[in-house]
């Protein structure tokens, strides 16, 4: 498995089960002084990578102010890449 670094602009988010996504100020906080500790799924899509899971870690990173992101694993639609 590869860790990538990616720019958390330039990822899609596939559909999510929550309709509305509300960041609490201490959690982006927490990611801005510690970081993304739990690393976001991606897979590549059409357009680039698709988060598939980590939609509020990778919202919180852009809050943040993260320019790119060191905790994406990009995986295969079966089985991980690296």
């Amino acid at each position: 498995m590869t860790l990538l670094h990616l720019d958390p602009h330039a990822l899609i988010f596939a559909a999510n089960v929550r309709t509305e996504i509300k960041l609490a100020r201490e959690f982006v906080a927490s990611v801005r002084e510690r970081g993304v500790l739990q690393p976001v799924v991606a897979y590549p899509g059409e357009d680039g990578p698709v988060v598939e899971f980590g939609h509020r870690r990778t919202l919180a990173a852009w809050n943040a102010g993260w320019p790119v992101s060191r905790w994406c694993w990009l995986r295969r639609r079966r089985g991980w890449i690296g």
